[in-house]
């Protein structure tokens, strides 16, 4: 990783610090991410969908992982997203989701090993799983996931909610403005 991507890592205290690093590696402002060692800028799949993914992180979602929606053949995946947020937005998220968006909320303490229970697969091969998401993340996988950040930028992951959110229908993609609009609008009553 160049010194100076290092440093603004490194330099990241807030959750708010991690999501907009992460929007600038998404629009390609920064050239690598410590959670995808090794690679110059995100996945070419997430080229369609990454300035709605900054946008996203800018809104208070620190996203770790996401795909689009895609249908090719016998491969198939659901338009999904993982990440880190505060109570709010993650209620907002829950509040908001209808029949065809599943949201997962884990608003415990990270446990001790990364869970699996509540994944919803987004990947298939032919009648075969190849990806889900939904995990719990533990701390060890969030340390291995985000290396390179400071041990205040640690804890403040290791506190946040973490969320998923997933678009139920195979192949759609209209999960990202549905997910913007969904952390930025005024809630009722408010």
């Amino acid at each position: 990783m160049k010194r100076s991507d290092r440093k603004l890592w490194a330099g990241a205290r807030t959750l708010p610090d991690l999501a907009e690093l992460t929007a600038r590696w998404l629009m390609r402002d920064l050239q690598q991410h410590p959670g995808y060692p090794g690679k110059q800028g995100p996945d070419p799949e997430t080229a369609g969908i990454a300035t709605e993914l900054a946008a996203i992180n800018r809104a208070g979602f620190l996203t770790s992982g996401s795909q689009p929606g895609l249908i090719d053949g016998e491969y198939r995946q659901r338009a999904g997203v993982d990440g880190f947020t505060d109570p709010t937005n993650a209620l907002r998220l829950a509040a908001t989701a209808g029949d065809s968006v599943r949201v997962i909320v884990h608003a415990a303490p990270c446990p001790r090993r990364t869970g699996y229970a509540q994944a919803t697969p987004v990947t298939m091969y032919g009648g075969t799983v190849e990806t889900s998401f939904g995990a719990h993340l533990s701390r060890s996988d969030i340390h291995l996931i985000y290396d390179l950040i400071s041990p205040a930028a640690f804890e403040v992951l290791y506190a946040a909610t973490q969320v998923t959110v997933i678009d139920l229908e195979w192949g759609r993609n209209t999960l990202w403005s549905w997910l913007l609009d969904a952390l930025t609008k005024t809630p009722a009553g408010a």
